[in-house]
C-alpha cells in the first residue's frame, strides 16, 4: 500500500472516529435533555397540584371566614335584641318605681285621712261628753211632776245609755284610730297587727263584700268594694270564698289599705302555701266574696 493510501485510510478511520464520538455525544445530549424535560416535567405537576391544593385551602378559609362573619352578624343581632331587652326591662323598672314612689305618696294621703279622722272622733267625743253633762242637769231639772218626771227620767236615763255606749264606741275606734297611726308611723306605712297580741281588729257582725279587682302580676293583692263605710280598718281579716262551682272556701284576707268606699288586701291561702304553687282556681278572681271571718276558722257560708 502505497502512502497515500495509508493517509486515506488513516483520515477514513479518524472520521470514523470523530462520528461515532459525534453520535455517542448526540445521544447523550438527547438523554440529558429528556431526563430535565422528565424533571421539569414533574416539578412543574407537582407546582400545579401545590397551586390546586393552596386554592381549595383559600377556598376552605375563605368558607369559614364567611361563616364566621355570618356567626358574627347573628351574635350581633343577638346582642341587639338582648340591649333591647335590658332596655325595656329598665323601663319597666322606672315604671315600677314610679308606681312605689305613687304608692308612698297614697299611704301618706291616707295617714292624714286617719289624722283627720281622729280629730274629728275626738271633737265629737267632746260633743258627746257635753251632751251627757246637759242630759245628767236636765235630768236634775225635772222635777215639775212625778209622772213627767219619771218619764223625762226613763227617756233621759235611755238617751245616757245610747251616749254612754257611743262614748264607748268612739273611744274604743279612737284609740283603735291611735294604734293604726302608731303602727303605720313605725312600719313606714306598711299596716300591720293593730291589737296587743298580734289580734285582728273587730269587724261588723253580718259583714260582706266582694272582690272587685285583682292586682295584675300580683294575685295575692285585691280589691274590695267595702270600705272605711263598712267598718274596715287596717289590719282587718276576712274569709274569702267563691260561691259559684258547689261553694269553696279559698283562705282569708288581710286590709293593706282602706278607703271610705273600698279597701285593698292581701290573699292568704287556706293551707298556707306559697302563691306561685296555688292552681289558678285556688287564685282570688273578681265577683269572689269576703265576710267576716269565722270563730271556728274554716268557712262563712251564710
Amino acid at each position: 500500500m502505497t502512502w497515500l493510501g495509508k493517509i486515506l485510510t488513516l483520515v477514513v478511520m479518524l472520521m470514523a472516529l470523530a462520528w461515532v464520538w459525534l453520535t455517542a455525544t448526540d445521544y447523550t445530549t438527547r438523554v440529558n435533555w429528556k431526563a430535565q424535560r422528565d424533571t421539569y416535567k414533574k416539578a412543574f405537576d407537582e407546582a400545579v397540584a401545590a397551586r390546586d391544593s393552596d386554592y381549595r385551602r383559600h377556598q376552605a378559609e375563605l368558607a369559614a371566614l364567611s361563616q364566621k362573619s355570618e356567626s358574627l352578624e347573628k351574635d350581633l343581632a343577638a346582642s341587639k335584641t338582648t340591649i333591647d331587652t335590658l332596655a325595656r326591662a329598665n323601663r319597666d323598672a322606672k315604671a315600677k318605681l314610679d308606681e312605689v314612689i305613687a304608692a308612698t305618696s297614697t299611704v301618706n294621703q291616707t295617714v292624714v285621712q286617719l289624722q283627720t279622722v281622729r280629730d274629728a272622733l275626738e271633737k265629737e267625743l267632746a260633743t258627746v261628753r257635753d251632751r251627757n253633762n246637759k242630759l245628767e242637769a236636765d235630768r236634775l231639772e225635772l222635777t215639775v211632776s212625778r209622772e213627767q218626771a219619771r218619764r223625762d227620767q226613763l227617756a233621759a236615763q235611755n238617751e245616757a245609755k245610747l251616749a254612754n255606749q257611743k262614748y264607748e264606741d268612739v273611744t274604743r275606734q279612737n284609740d283603735d284610730l291611735r294604734n293604726q297611726v302608731v303602727e303605720l308611723r313605725a312600719n313606714g306605712g306598711r299596716p300591720g297587727p293593730l291589737l296587743p297580741g298580734g289580734r285582728s281588729p273587730a269587724v261588723p257582725e253580718n259583714l260582706r263584700g266582694t272582690v272587685t279587682a285583682v292586682e295584675p302580676g300580683a294575685p295575692d293583692l285585691v280589691e274590695l268594694s267595702i270600705g272605711l263605710d263598712a267598718g274596715l280598718t287596717f289590719g282587718s281579716e276576712l274569709d274569702l270564698y267563691r260561691l259559684t262551682g258547689g261553694g269553696k272556701h279559698l283562705g282569708t284576707v288581710v286590709v293593706t289599705n282602706v278607703y271610705a268606699k273600698k279597701a285593698v288586701a292581701r290573699f292568704r291561702p287556706a293551707d298556707n302555701r306559697a302563691i306561685g304553687r296555688l292552681r289558678p282556681d285556688e287564685l282570688p278572681r273578681v265577683g269572689d266574696t269576703v265576710s267576716k271571718l269565722s270563730t271556728g276558722g274554716g268557712s262563712a257560708f251564710r
